[in-house]
């Protein structure tokens, strides 16, 4: 009977979703303008993902004392998903009812700290807008945080931190797929209908780290590898079962199985990294490739000048046991070389997680910036694209006449060097939605240094006689052309 009735059942499945429209893929639709109207700020959709009943004691949210600086004044563990959201920001002038777009899921940056929240910087919802009004259906999503920054080492606090937005990135990716899977064309109160097979992530700084990990590092023991003992500590898997779909629902299941990688067709990477396991100094392109055959392109905006997140390869040290944190220079006992706040089952055991610092000196892991992130998938022929500012630092300027992080552009200004990013992301997208092998139609430019990328309507060659893979920054920059 059951074999009867599949056919059946996957026809009324498939009639009941939004088809995909024709026009994302549409080469002819210039991604370099915005003609959708999206949405307004008093329409924002916010949608909570977090589990609101049997949620697992090992789900934890700490909140630091001065992890803002001079406050909170004490340091709190909450056991209730309170933070877990995201926004959405849609075109309103598509027919739903037959047409599903693709979507892309943004991770806002803020070195994962407690302070640099969903809303409190203009990256992730400036990108969200313009991607809407250029037909996309696009996601804000708010993640755990909690962590002391450290000049010189990788605190206690950072691998925690890291390993709980991870686990909130996959479980929003799965909620966000799952919602529109499972409720399909009928999802009450959701005006808007995403094209599953066709998602892309992208974030920046911190937000950006965390969509390259969901997108490459999906295997726990490459979590772990990276992150060694913060499983243990947490006592949750990567994959852990925090999240649901649709929260109104009672009886909605969230699938922690879901293997989300085939639905994620590229990343935006803006002024982040991904970090490479010690042992694969020489070699870091074989660690970050190694992803059971998924690799998705990856277009990457960073600035010459970035000393947080370097734009090369660099290596990392954790934290000594007598390193302490000390916000503005305010000194205290606070240790950034072993946690116990909200470590174990919450609100916490008392159970300690310690950095170990390798005992002869040696770096500790390796983080992999932009520069070697494209050569890589370059020399593996995966479609990629670097642009790079020369004077640029970590993220772009703040407003004011000395403005100059525009990537060649001329743009004088945060928003509009935004939107240059967004189109520039939007238009690699196309392109990739149109060719399924985008890395063999990329004939011209494809490392953008203080140069302006002008192609449009899925064009390859180039549009900026100006720009050259062998352009450089007074000598500065330059692209290795192997894979260490």
């Amino acid at each position: 009977m059951k074999t009867t009735l599949l056919p059946l059942l996957l026809l009324i499945f498939y009639s009941s979703v939004a088809q995909p429209c024709a026009d994302p893929f549409n080469c002819e639709k210039d991604m370099n303008l915005s003609p959708h109207a999206i949405n307004g700020s008093n329409n924002i959709i916010i949608i909570n993902y977090g589990k609101q009943t049997g949620m697992p004691s090992t789900f934890s949210d700490v909140r630091y004392k001065f992890g803002c600086g001079t406050s909170p004044t004490s340091t709190t563990c909450n056991c209730a998903p309170t933070d877990l959201f995201y926004r959405v920001f849609y075109p309103t002038d598509v027919n739903y009812t037959t047409c599903a777009l693709p979507a892309v899921i943004m991770f806002h940056g803020g070195g994962f700290e407690d302070c640099t929240g969903l809303g409190n910087g203009d990256d992730a919802i400036t990108i969200c807008q313009e991607f809407a009004k250029k037909g996309f259906v696009a996601f804000d999503v708010e993640y755990r945080r909690g962590n002391y920054n450290d000049e010189d080492y990788i605190t206690a606090q950072g691998p925690l931190a890291i390993y709980r937005a991870q686990q909130d990135a996959r479980g929003a990716i799965r909620c966000i797929i799952q919602r529109q899977i499972n409720l399909g064309a009928n999802v009450t109160g959701d005006p808007y209908r995403i094209d599953t097979n066709n998602v892309f992530l992208g974030g920046s700084s911190a937000g950006s780290i965390t969509a390259m990990m969901c997108a490459y590092y999906y295997r726990q023991s490459k979590i772990d590898s990276i992150l060694p003992g913060v499983r243990t500590a947490l006592g949750a898997s990567i994959n852990a079962d925090f999240y649901d779909p649709d929260t109104a629902k009672a009886n909605d299941v969230y699938n922690d199985t879901l293997d989300y990688r085939r639905f994620i067709k590229g990343v935006l990477n803006n002024w982040g990294n991904v970090f490479i396991h010690k042992s694969f100094k020489s070699n870091p392109g074989a660690f970050f490739r190694n992803n059971d055959g998924y690799k998705p392109p990856v277009i990457s905006f960073h600035g010459l000048k970035d000393s947080t997140l370097p734009i090369d390869t660099t290596a990392l040290f954790y934290a000594p046991a007598n390193a302490v944190y000390s916000p503005y220079n305010i000194p205290t006992n606070i240790s950034i070389h072993s946690e116990t706040h909200c470590v174990g089952a919450c609100p916490g055991t008392g159970v300690a997680y310690t950095v170990n610092p390798d005992i002869n000196g040696n770096p500790d892991i390796y983080s992999m910036g932009s520069q070697k992130i494209y050569t890589v998938l370059k020399n593996a022929g995966i479609a990629t694209l670097i642009f790079v500012d020369c004077q640029m630092k970590h993220g772009l300027d703040s407003n004011g006449s000395s403005y100059a992080s525009n990537f060649g552009t001329g743009a004088a200004n945060r928003a509009d060097t935004y939107k240059y990013i967004a189109a520039r992301a939007a238009n690699f997208f196309q392109l990739i939605l149109h060719y399924q092998d985008a890395a063999n139609h990329y004939t011209g430019t494809t490392a953008f240094i203080e140069c302006e990328d002008k192609r449009h309507l899925c064009q390859v060659a180039n549009q900026n006689a100006a720009c050259s893979n062998t352009n450089n920054c007074d000598g500065q920059f330059f692209l290795d052309p192997g894979d260490e």
